[in-house]
C-alpha cells in the first residue's frame, strides 16, 4: 500500500529460508479476524479507551528524546501494524492503509518533566485517557517524562488492533536495542502474511464442530454483584492485588503434577470452584487468553495475535477437587487442541445469542503467564515496571491474573463490584486454595471460604444471648398477669369484654373439663372455632391441662377438617356452642363447647417448659400438611423478646386479625395477655373487611397492629381513600410476606407516631426469629431488609455444602437457637430433612428453604423462596426484584410476579392491583420495568386484578392467580345492539368476523379484525347501510366499536380527515419519541396497527394515509411530492417533540425519504429514518436499458391478476376482500412502485444534500426484495453519512405485522445504539452492520456499471446462442445424413441431458469460484468443442459416434457458462438497476429461444452445418475477448441459498408431504414423458414432407405461438380460481393439436398443429406458475422450481427412448398407419404423434375426473411467508396473527 502517493519502504526483509506461513511480496494487506472484530467494536463505540494497552517503564540512564524518536521510527518500520490505519471507505468498509514512517506512520513522541511520582502518575493518566482514532491514526504513541538526567519514565499506549501484551515487551526490547545501536534480526514474515494465512487455514470445520458441541446450552455466569448490571456494557476497571502463601501453593502444584495437571489447570479448577460457589451454579464458563503465536515465525512479530479460549468447567455432582482436576485437565486438553479457531469467528459460527450488557460466551477471564516477565535492558539503560498505572479498563466482569508465583491480581468492572467485595473475594480464594492444599480429596462444596476474621464477625452477628429468666410454660405469664391486674380488660369482643381474671377463670373451668374428659400431658386437643373470645379461653385451658392445642379453622372443608383432627390423633375438640350442631364431627371425637361458665379450681398443670404448647399444620410441597411442634419455652422466648423489645404493656390494645391456625395469633393471645394489654377482636364475618378494620382501629384506639403486609396495605388503602383515623397505632408489626418498600411511608403518613417493624422467620422458628426496625426507606431499595436475629436466636446463611457463604452471596437461610421447633408431628422423614445439624458447631438448625444474603454490616436481606427463583432462557431471575420495581409505578398498588408454563414455553406474568382511579396500561408498565431491569426480567404479560387472592392467613394465594390467557376481573358481559345503525353495523361485523355475539363496545381488532377485514367491513357498510358512503377505513380504526361507528353513521359524531392518523393511545404525558410510518404500495394507514400495539407506552406512532389508498374515500391520486408536503405540514402541526420515520417497501421508502428531506430543510432533524424491505431502486438513464424503458421492467406488462399472485406469494393475503377492492390495492401498489422508481431515479441524477439523520435498513432474511442486504444498505450513503442494516431472522417481505414485536424493539433501540456505539440485538433480530461515509476514497477496483454489464451480457448471450445453434443444428444434420430417428434422438439427448445432470455440481463451483473465470472457461470449452466438430466436418472425418460425446461436453460447458453469467449479473450492474438488468437478460434470453431454432434451420438451408459452426466459434471468440477486457467488480454476485441438490430434496419433501402437490407432481412427471417427443420430432416430421426452409417456417410459427401465449398470460394472468382445471384443459388442447399434427402429412396441417401445441403448452406453463406462486410460500419457490426441472427433464431421455423404440417398429407397411396418419413419407412419425397425443388427452381426462382440480383449486392459498419464518424460529403464530395486515 502507499501513503500520500509514495511507496512504503518495507524494512521487513523477506526471509531467505522457507517458513510455514507463505510470504507473498506484493500481497495486499488484509485484516486478521481479531483486527476485524476490534475495528467493528471501535466503529460501534468510537472514542473509548477500552482497547488501549497501557504500559509505562522506568528507565535508568541517559535518554536522548531525539534518539528515542528515531528508535521508535525504526521499530515502526519493522512492524506494519504500528503504522497502519483503518479509514472507512465510501461504502462503510474498513480500508487498510500502511503509512510511511517518514510521514503519518511514525509513532508520535511527546516529552514532559515531573518532579515526583504523583506528577508522573497524573501525566501518564492523562496520556492514557486519550482515545485512538483508527481512521486517522496513529495507533500507537509514546511519552518520555524526565524526572532526573538519569531517570525517565517511558509511557507507551497502543491500540489493541496493533499489538497485544506480548508485543509491548517486544517493543520495549527493540527500542532499547535501537538506542544502544544493536542490530535487530530480520523478521521472517509480516503481519499481513499472518492475516492472510490465518484466513486461508483449512480444516476449521472440525474446530467449529468441537466448540459447537462443547458450548451447547452455555448460560451466563450470574455472579452476585454490588450494583445492578447496566443495560449497556461499561469498561471502567480497577485492580486488586493479593498473594497466597508459597508453601500452600507449592503443595497444590505438587498435587497437580502427581495428577499430570499443569499449574494453569490447578488454578483454573480452583477459580471455577470459587465462581461456582458464589454464583450457585455448577456450569462455569471462563475465558483464557492464549498467545496465538502458534508458529515460531510469529514470536518476534508485533501485532494482535492473542486469542481467547473458552473453558467450560463442570462442577456438577459435587466432585472432590481431585476428581474435578481430572475433568478440567481433559477439558483444557481438548480446548487447547482446538485453540487456533479465532474467538471472533467462533462467536459468529455459533451464532451466540447476545445479551447487550455482557460479553459473549464468558464474562470472567483467567490468565496465567507461562514465561518469566524479565524486562530487557542494555549496558547503559535499564528498565523496571514500577510505575503505578491507575488507568484500568476491562471488557469483562472479572479477570484473575497470575504468574504462578503466589502473586495474583483481580481486575473487576467497577460498574458491578466495589473494592471491598473484591478484597473479600480475594481472601476467599486464598482460604479456598489453602483448604484444597490441605486436603484435595474433599468434595468441593465442603471447602470453607470465610477468613478467620469473617468467621469471628459472623459469630458476633449471632451473639444474641439475653436472660429472660427461668424457662416456664407459655401460659404461666398470662396467669401471673391476671393475678397482677385482674380487673384490667383482657379481651374486647363484639359481645362485650372480659377482664384478665375472667379469662383466667373461664380457662380454669375448661381445663378441668378437659382433664375430666381424659386429656393428659402431651395430648393434642383440637380447637375448632370461628373468631371469638372462646379461642383465647380454649388455648389457655388446653395448656393449663398440660396438653398442646391444634387449631383447626371452622370454615375448612369437612374432609380437610377431619383429616387434620385425625392426623393430630385428637380425641377431644373444643368448639363454640353454635358449631356443635352446625358442623359434622368424626366418630369417636368428644366435642366440648366453650361457654361463659367459670369457677372451680384448675387442676395442677403437669406440663414442663420442654413440652409441646401447640401444633400448627402448614401446607406441604407434597400436598400432605406438616404439623409443626412448638415447645412452651421456644414460643415463650419469642413472646418475652417482642414484648420487652417493643414495650408492649397494659396501655396497649392489640387488634386480633390472624386466624388461630396462623402462628401470628400466638403473640396476639399470649403476648398481649402476658403484657397486661387488651386484645380486641372483631366479628368473624368482618375478617376480610378493611372498612371494619378501620372502624375498629378508630373506635377502639388500637395501638398495636400485627399482620401480614397485604392486610396492612388494605387498611392503608381504605384509610387513604376514606380518610379514616388510624393515628392511634404506635407499633405496626408486619411479617409473613414481602413488604412493599413504599408501604412504611404510607403508614407513617396516617400514623405519624407508629414504630414500624419487619419481622420474619418461619412457623418452625416459633413465630418470629428475625426483626428489622423500618426507618427511612432508601429509594434504591428493592426490598425491606430482613434484619438481624431476635434474642437467643441464630441465623446462618449456608450454601449447599453447609458452609457459610460470604457477605453479598446468596445462600439458604437456616434458623438456630431457642426458637427452633421440635420437628413435624409424627413425620420423622420430613423432620430429618428440614431439621439438620450444623457441621461445624453441632447446633440444631431449621432449613427454611428461603434465600438470603448478608450485607457487609451484618443485616440480612431476604431474597425470596428458593423455588421462587426461576430461570427464563437460561437467566436466573428473582421474582421479588421484579415485584419491587413494579410496585414503584405510581399506578400500581400491589403486585405479584410468577411464571406460567414450563421449559421453553415458560414466561413471566405480572398480576397488578391498580391504585384507585387508575388503569395501568401494560405497555407503560413494560416500559417502566425496561428502564430499570434487563429485558429478560420484563414480564411477557400484565394482568390487572381487582385484588390479589389471599390465603386464609393473608398471604398471596398464587394457586388462584388466573392464567395469562384468561384475565380475571374482565367483564365478559356484552351489550347487544339497540338502535338501527348499531344493528346494521353488528350484522356486517357478524358476517365478516364470523362472530354473532359481538357486543357494541367490543373492539373490532380485539375480535380478530385486521386491515384487510376492515376494508371488507367498510365496503359492506358503504353498500348496505344508510350513511355508509362516507365511511373510510381509518374511521373504523378511530371508531373501532359498534357503538362509536354507528354514531358516526347516524351523524351523532363526525370524523376529522387528515393524512396523519395516530395509532397509539393518547398518553398521560408527552411521548418519548413519535414515529411517522409510511405504508407500502397499496397499503392503508392501518397496516401499522400491530407495530403500534407493540410499541412501549412512552412512544407514539402516526401512520400516513396515502391519497387514494383508503377504501372509503374517493380521492384522486396525488404526486409523491405533494403527499410529502402535506405530511410534513401535518407533522409540524400535530406532533411535538422528537420524531423518527419508518417506510416500508417501494413507495414507503421513497415517501419517507422525501419527508425526511423536507423536515430537515425546515430545521427538524429526525432521530432516524428506518426503511424496511427495500433498498433504493431506479431506472437506468443511459444505454439500451434506458432506451427500452418499460420493456425491461418485468412487472410492467403483468396483468393485475398476475401482479396480485406475486403479492400473494410474498405474504399479502387478498382473499378476504372483494375483487374490486383487490384490484384497487393491486393498481395502487403498481402505481406507487412506479412513482417510487421515478422518484429515486431523479434523486440519483441530481445533487442531493445528505440527511443528518441515519438511515437504518430493516431486512427480512428471506425477502427477495432485500437480497444482497449485506452490501446494499450502503447505497443509502447517497442520502446519509450513517447507514446501518438490521436483519430479521427468517422474515419475509411483509414482516411489519407478524414480527411487530421485534420491529418495535428494532425501531426503539437501534438508533440509540448507533449514537452510543453499543451493540444491539434481540431474540430473532440483530444489528448486522454499520457504515459511516468518510471522504471519497480513490476506487480500489472496478465499480459496477451499466456499460460493463451490457458488454459482458452481450458477449455471453451471443456465445450461448451460438452454442444453442449448434445443439439444435447437429441433430437435424444427423437426421438428414442418416435418416435415423434413433440417431436423431440420441444426439438431441446428448445436447441437453448432460448439462442437466452436471447443473448441481456446476452451481456449487460457480458459487465458490470466480464467475469471470468460469465464464471464460465455459466459453473456451464450448468454442473448442465446436472448433473440433468443424475440423472433423471440414476434413470429412465427422462420424455420428463423434457427435454424441462432443455434444455432451458442449452441454456441460454451456451449463457452466450460463450459470456463471446469470450469477454475475448482480455483480456487474449497479444493484439499484438490477430489476431492469434482469428484465433485459430475460427478454434477450426469450428472444434467443425464439430465434435460435428458426435461425438454425435457416442457416442449415443456406450455409449448412459448416457455416453454423463457424458462426458459433466466432461468437465464442467475441465473448472471450469481451470478458477478458472487462474487469469484474468485487461486489456480491447471486448465489443459491442452498445447494441445488438440497433444494431438490427439500422441494420433494415439501411437495410430497402435501397430497395436493403430490398428485400434481405425479401428473406432470407422466405428462412430460409423452410431451417431450411431440416437440422433439417436429424437424423430422417437417423434413419428411418438406425442406429445411419449411422447418424454419414451422419453427417460426411455433416461436410466434410461444410469444403469443406469453403475451396472453402476461395480460390475462390466468383464471382467477380454477387454475388446475385450466392446466388440464390446456393439456387437453395440447393433445388435440398433437393429434392434428399427425393426422395429415402436409405442411399447413403440421404448422397449425405445432402452433396450437406451443400455444397450449405456453398457457399451461403460465397457469402452473400461477399455482406455484399462489399456493406455495415464496421462500419455497426456488425449491419447487428446481424439483420441477429435475422432474421434467429426465422425461426427455424416457420420451426419446419411446421414440427410439417406436422408430424400430415397422409402421410403414401397416395399412392402419396410413389410415390414421395419412399416407406418404413420415407416416411412422405422424403415427407417433397420434399415439402420444391420445395418451395425453386420456391423461387430461382422467385427471379432470379424479378430483385433482377441486383438491388444488379449493384448497387454501400459501401460508404467509412470515408465518413460515415464525415456525422456522420455533414460534407457533397465534390465531390472531394468522393473516397479514
Amino acid at each position: 500500500m502507499t501513503s500520500g502517493g509514495r511507496p512504503v519502504r518495507d524494512l521487513t526483509e523477506l526471509p531467505a529460508t522457507p517458513t510455514t506461513i507463505p510470504v507473498v511480496p506484493d500481497a495486499e494487506p488484509v485484516m486478521s479476524f481479531a483486527q476485524e472484530r476490534l475495528w467493528f467494536m471501535d466503529a460501534y463505540a468510537p472514542g473509548t479507551t477500552a482497547y488501549t494497552i497501557p504500559e509505562a517503564w522506568r528507565l535508568r540512564g541517559a535518554v536522548d528524546p531525539a534518539a528515542l524518536a528515531a528508535a521508535l521510527s525504526q521499530v515502526a518500520a519493522r512492524h506494519e501494524p504500528l503504522r497502519t490505519r483503518f479509514p472507512a471507505t465510501g461504502d462503510g468498509r474498513p480500508a487498510i492503509l500502511v503509512d510511511d514512517v517518514d510521514g503519518a506512520g511514525a509513532i508520535p513522541l511527546t516529552t514532559a518533566e515531573a518532579g515526583s511520582d504523583d506528577e508522573v502518575g497524573a501525566l501518564v493518566d492523562a496520556f492514557m485517557a486519550e482515545p485512538f482514532d483508527l481512521a486517522a491514526g496513529p495507533v500507537a504513541r509514546a511519552m518520555l517524562i524526565r524526572i532526573a538526567p538519569d531517570e525517565h519514565v517511558f509511557a507507551l499506549a497502543v491500540h489493541h488492533i496493533a499489538a497485544d501484551g506480548w508485543s509491548t515487551e517486544l517493543l520495549l526490547g527493540e527500542v532499547l536495542a535501537c538506542l544502544a545501536g544493536d542490530p535487530l534480526p530480520d523478521l521472517p514474515v509480516r503481519y499481513r502474511d499472518f492475516a492472510a494465512w490465518q484466513r486461508a487455514q483449512p480444516g476449521t470445520e472440525r474446530d467449529v464442530a468441537y466448540w459447537r458441541e462443547q458450548l451447547a446450552g452455555v448460560t451466563p455466569l450470574e455472579l452476585p454483584t454490588d450494583r445492578q448490571r447496566p443495560p449497556v456494557p461499561t469498561y471502567t476497571g480497577a485492580a486488586h492485588e493479593f498473594s497466597v502463601a508459597p508453601g500452600g501453593l507449592g503443595e497444590l502444584f505438587r498435587f497437580g503434577r502427581e495428577h499430570r495437571a499443569t499449574q494453569y489447570m490447578v488454578l483454573l479448577a480452583a477459580f471455577a470452584v470459587l465462581l461456582g460457589r458464589r454464583a450457585r451454579q455448577d456450569d462455569v464458563t471462563i475465558g483464557s487468553p492464549t498467545a496465538g503465536r502458534s508458529v515460531p515465525e510469529l514470536d518476534d512479530l508485533v501485532g494482535c495475535f492473542v486469542n481467547m479460549v473458552t473453558m467450560r468447567v463442570d462442577l456438577s455432582g459435587d466432585p472432590t477437587f481431585a476428581e474435578l482436576l481430572q475433568r478440567v485437565r481433559a477439558t483444557a486438553g481438548h480446548a487447547f487442541t482446538h485453540q487456533d479457531l479465532p474467538f471472533e469467528r467462533l462467536v459468529t459460527e455459533l451464532n451466540v445469542p447476545r445479551e447487550v450488557s455482557r460479553s459473549p460466551l464468558f464474562q470472567v477471564v483467567f490468565s496465567m503467564q507461562s514465561y518469566e516477565p524479565a524486562l530487557p535492558g542494555t549496558a547503559s539503560l535499564t528498565a523496571t515496571a514500577d510505575v503505578a498505572l491507575s488507568h484500568c479498563v476491562t471488557r469483562f466482569d472479572l479477570e484473575l491474573h497470575t504468574a504462578g508465583d503466589g502473586g495474583f491480581m483481580l481486575i473487576y468492572n467497577t460498574a458491578l463490584f466495589g473494592a471491598d467485595s473484591i478484597a473479600r473475594m480475594a481472601g476467599h480464594f486464598r482460604v479456598l486454595l489453602e483448604g484444597i492444599a490441605a486436603d484435595p480429596h474433599v468434595p468441593i462444596s465442603r471447602y470453607e471460604l470465610l477468613t478467620a476474621d469473617e468467621r469471628a464477625q459472623r459469630a458476633h452477628w449471632n451473639d444474641t444471648g439475653a436472660d429472660f429468666g427461668a424457662d416456664e410454660c407459655l401460659h404461666a405469664p398470662v396467669e401471673a398477669q391476671a393475678r397482677r391486674t385482674p380487673d384490667h380488660p383482657a379481651v374486647l369482643h363484639p359481645g362485650g369484654r372480659l377482664s384478665h381474671a375472667e379469662v383466667d377463670r373461664r380457662a380454669d373451668h375448661v381445663a378441668a373439663r378437659l382433664v375430666a374428659s381424659g386429656v393428659t400431658r402431651g395430648d393434642l386437643v383440637a380447637v375448632v372455632m370461628e373468631r371469638g373470645w372462646e379461642q383465647v379461653v380454649a388455648v389457655l385451658a388446653i395448656n393449663k391441662a398440660g396438653a398442646a392445642y391444634l387449631p383447626v379453622d371452622a370454615d375448612l372443608p369437612e374432609r380437610r377438617r377431619d383429616e387434620l383432627i385425625a392426623r393430630g390423633g385428637c380425641t377431644v375438640a373444643l368448639t363454640q356452642p353454635a358449631l356443635c350442631s352446625r358442623l359434622t364431627w368424626p366418630d369417636g371425637l368428644t366435642t366440648l363447647p366453650v361457654t361463659e361458665a367459670s369457677g372451680g379450681s384448675a387442676p395442677a398443670c403437669p406440663a414442663e417448659p420442654g413440652d409441646l404448647a401447640y401444633v400448627i399444620f402448614t401446607s406441604g410441597s407434597t400436598g400432605t400438611p406438616k404439623g409443626v411442634m412448638i415447645e412452651h419455652k421456644a414460643a415463650l422466648n419469642t413472646v418475652r423478646d417482642i414484648t420487652g423489645r417493643f414495650r408492649v404493656g397494659p396501655g396497649d390494645r392489640v387488634f386480633a386479625l390472624s386466624a388461630l391456625s396462623f402462628d401470628l395469633s400466638v403473640y396476639d393471645v399470649y403476648g398481649t395477655l402476658a403484657a397486661g394489654a387488651t386484645l380486641v377482636m372483631g366479628r368473624a364475618a368482618e375478617d376480610k373487611d378493611p372498612a371494619a378494620w378501620a372502624r375498629i382501629v378508630t373506635d377502639q384506639r388500637i395501638t398495636v397492629w400485627n399482620s401480614v403486609p397485604a392486610l396492612m396495605e388494605l387498611l392503608v388503602e381504605h384509610a387513604e381513600r376514606e380518610g379514616s383515623d388510624i393515628s392511634s397505632l404506635r407499633l405496626v408489626m408486619m411479617s409473613g410476606d414481602w413488604i412493599p418498600p413504599a408501604l412504611p411511608d404510607r403508614i407513617r403518613a396516617l400514623a405519624p407516631s407508629a414504630e414500624i417493624v419487619s419481622l420474619g422467620g418461619a412457623t418452625e422458628g416459633s413465630i418470629w426469629s428475625i426483626f428489622h426496625p423500618i426507618g427511612h426507606v432508601d429509594p434504591s431499595w428493592t426490598s425491606i431488609p430482613y434484619g438481624r436475629p431476635l434474642a437467643n436466636q441464630r441465623f446462618h446463611i449456608l450454601d449447599p455444602g453447609m458452609c457459610d457463604v460470604p457477605a453479598g452471596v446468596p445462600g439458604e437461610l437456616y434458623i438456630g437457637g431457642a426458637g427452633v421447633a421440635t420437628g413435624y408431628w409424627k413425620d420423622p422423614e420430613r423432620t430429618a430433612a428440614a431439621f439438620v445439624t450444623h457441621p461445624r458447631t453441632g447446633a440444631r438448625l431449621y432449613r427454611t428453604g428461603d434465600l438470603g444474603r448478608y450485607r457487609p454490616d451484618g443485616v440480612i436481606e431476604f431474597l425470596g423462596r428458593a423455588d421462587a427463583q426461576v430461570k427464563i432462557r437460561g437467566y436466573r431471575i428473582e421474582l421479588g426484584e421484579i415485584e419491587a420495581h413494579l410496585t414503584r409505578h405510581p399506578e400500581v398498588a400491589e403486585c405479584v410476579v410468577t411464571t406460567h408454563g414450563t421449559g421453553g414455553l415458560a414466561q413471566l406474568v405480572a398480576y397488578v392491583v391498580a391504585e384507585p382511579g387508575h388503569a395501568p396500561d401494560p405497555g407503560r408498565l413494560r416500559s417502566h420495568l425496561a428502564a430499570a431491569l434487563p429485558a429478560y426480567m420484563v414480564p411477557n404479560a400484565f394482568i390487572t386484578l381487582p385484588r390479589l387472592p389471599l390465603t386464609a392467613n393473608g398471604k398471596v394465594d398464587r394457586g388462584r392467580l388466573p392464567a395469562p390467557d384468561a384475565p380475571a376481573g374482565r367483564d365478559t358481559g356484552r351489550t347487544p345492539p339497540r338502535t338501527d345503525p348499531e344493528r346494521a353495523v353488528h350484522a356486517v361485523w357478524a358476517d365478516v368476523l364470523e362472530q354473532a355475539d359481538a357486543g357494541i363496545d367490543d373492539d373490532f381488532f380485539d375480535l380478530g379484525g385486521h386491515s384487510l377485514l376492515a376494508i371488507k367491513v367498510v365496503e359492506r357498510l358503504r353498500r348496505s347501510v344508510p350513511g355508509g358512503t362516507g365511511i373510510a377505513v381509518m374511521d373504523l380504526f378511530t371508531h373501532p366499536t359498534i357503538r362509536r361507528l354507528a354514531a358516526l353513521l347516524d351523524g351523532t359524531t363526525t370524523a376529522a380527515r387528515g393524512i396523519l392518523h395516530r395509532l397509539t393511545p393518547e398518553p398521560t404525558a408527552g411521548p418519548e419519541l413519535s414515529y411517522v410510518a409510511v405504508p407500502y404500495g397499496g397499503g392503508g394507514a392501518m397496516v401499522y396497527k400491530s407495530l403500534a400495539d407493540a410499541l412501549p407506552a412512552t412512544y407514539a406512532l402516526w401512520s400516513v394515509a396515502i391519497s387514494g389508498h383508503d377504501a372509503g374515500i374517493d380521492e384522486p391520486h396525488a404526486p409523491l411530492e405533494d403527499v410529502a408536503e402535506r405530511c410534513v405540514r401535518e407533522i409540524q402541526e400535530k406532533i411535538a417533540g422528537p420524531i423518527a420515520l419508518y417506510g416500508h417497501c417501494g413507495v414507503g421508502s421513497a415517501l419517507v425519504v422525501e419527508i425526511a428531506r423536507r423536515l430537515e430543510a425546515a430545521g427538524r432533524v429526525p432521530e432516524a429514518v428506518y426503511i424496511g424491505a427495500i433498498f433504493p431502486f431506479a431506472r437506468p438513464r443511459l444505454g439500451l436499458p434506458a432506451a427500452l424503458g418499460r420493456l425491461t421492467n418485468p412487472d410492467a406488462w403483468r396483468s393485475d391478476r398476475s401482479y396480485a399472485d406475486g403479492l400473494t406469494s410474498l405474504g399479502l393475503d387478498l382473499s378476504d376482500i372483494d375483487p374490486a377492492q383487490a384490484r384497487r390495492i393491486v393498481r395502487n401498489t403498481r402505481r406507487d412502485t412506479e412513482a417510487a422508481e421515478e422518484y429515486f431515479t431523479k434523486l440519483f441524477d441530481s445533487s442531493v444534500e445528505r440527511l443528518r439523520a441515519p438511515i437504518i435498513s430493516v431486512a427480512g432474511e428471506h425477502d427477495p426484495a432485500s437480497e444482497y442486504y449485506q452490501e446494499r444498505f450502503r447505497e443509502w450513503h447517497f442520502l446519509s453519512d450513517t447507514t446501518a442494516v438490521v436483519l430479521l431472522d427468517e422474515a419475509g417481505h411483509f414482516f411489519q405485522k407478524h414480527r411487530a414485536a421485534e420491529l418495535a424493539e428494532i425501531v426503539t433501540t437501534t438508533h440509540p445504539a448507533l449514537s452510543t456505539g453499543e451493540p444491539v440485538g434481540g431474540d430473532g433480530w440483530r444489528l448486522l452492520d454499520v457504515s459511516h461515509a468518510g471522504p471519497p476514497d480513490p476506487p480500489s477496483g472496478p465499480r459496477p456499471g451499466v456499460r460493463r454489464f451490457l458488454a459482458v451480457a452481450s458477449g455471453q448471450l451471443l456465445s450461448i446462442s451460438g452454442s444453442m445453434l449448434t445443439v439444435f443444428a447437429i441433430p437435424i444434420w444427423i437426421y438428414l445424413v442418416t435418416g435415423s430417428l434413433v440417431e436423431f434422438a440420441l444426439s438431441a439427448v446428448a445436447g441437453v441431458v448432460p448439462g442437466l445432470l452436471i447443473a448441481p455440481a456446476a452451481g456449487t463451483v460457480v458459487d465458490r469460484g470466480s464467475r469471470r473465470t468460469i465464464m471464460l472457461a465455459g466459453a473456451a470449452g464450448a468454442g473448442g468443442v465446436q472448433s473440433l466438430l468443424g475440423l472433423l466436418l471440414w476434413t470429412g472425418n465427422l462420424q455420428s459416434w463423434h457427435v454424441h460425446p462432443l455434444l455432451a461436453f458442449l452441454s456441460a460447458a454451456l451449463t457452466f457458462q450460463r450459470l456463471a453469467h446469470d450469477s454475475a449479473v448482480p455483480q456487474l450492474v449497479p444493484k439499484r438497476y438490477l430489476g431492469h438488468a434482469t428484465g433485459l437478460v430475460q427478454m434477450a434470453t426469450g428472444a434467443s429461444r425464439l430465434i435460435v431454432p428458426i435461425a438454425a434451420a435457416g442457416l442449415m438451408a443456406v450455409v449448412g452445418l459448416e457455416g453454423v459452426l463457424v458462426l458459433a466459434v466466432l461468437s465464442h471468440a467475441v465473448a472471450i475477448a469481451v470478458t477478458l477486457l472487462v474487469r469484474f467488480p468485487r461486489t456480491m454476485a447471486w448465489r443459491r441459498g442452498e445447494p441445488l441438490t438440497a433444494e431438490i430434496k427439500a422441494g420433494f419433501r415439501y411437495l410430497w408431504d402435501d397430497p395436493r402437490f403430490r398428485r400434481m407432481l405425479i401428473f406432470f412427471a407422466v405428462l412430460n414423458v409423452f410431451l417431450s417427443p411431440l416437440f422433439l420430432l417436429i424437424p423430422p416430421l417437417v423434413l419428411a414432407a418438406g425442406t429445411l426452409t419449411d422447418v424454419g417456417w414451422i419453427l417460426l410459427g411455433s416461436g410466434l405461438a410461444g410469444a403469443l401465449g406469453a403475451l396472453v398470460m402476461t395480460m390475462w394472468g390466468g383464471p382467477p380460481r380454477h387454475r388446475m382445471r385450466g392446466v388440464l384443459l390446456c393439456t387437453l388442447c395440447l393433445g388435440v393439436f398433437g393429434l392434428v399434427t399427425g393426422l395429415r402429412a402436409d405442411l399447413v396441417t403440421i404448422g397449425i398443429g405445432v402452433f396450437g401445441m406451443t400455444l397450449s403448452l405456453t398457457l399451461l406453463n403460465g397457469i402452473h406458475a400461477a399455482i406455484v406462486e399462489v399456493k406455495m410460500p415464496q421462500r419455497f419457490h426456488g425449491r419447487v422450481l428446481a424439483l420441477n426441472t429435475m422432474i421434467s427433464w429426465p422425461a426427455l431421455p424416457i420420451g426419446f427412448g419411446l421414440v427410439a423404440a417406436c422408430a424400430s417398429m415397422p409402421f410403414e407397411p401397416l395399412p392402419a398407419a396410413g389410415a390414421v396418419a395419412g399416407g406418404g413419407p413420415g407416416q411412422g412419425i405422424a403415427l407417433l404423434y397420434v399415439l402420444f397425443a391420445v395418451v395425453i388427452m386420456l391423461l387430461a381426462v382422467v385427471a379432470l375426473r379424479s378430483g385433482l382440480p377441486r383438491l388444488l383449486d379449493d384448497g387454501p392459498d400459501a401460508t404467509p411467508d412470515d408465518l413460515i419464518g415464525l415456525q422456522a424460529l420455533g414460534r407457533a403464530p397465534s390465531p390472531a396473527t394468522g393473516r397479514l395486515h
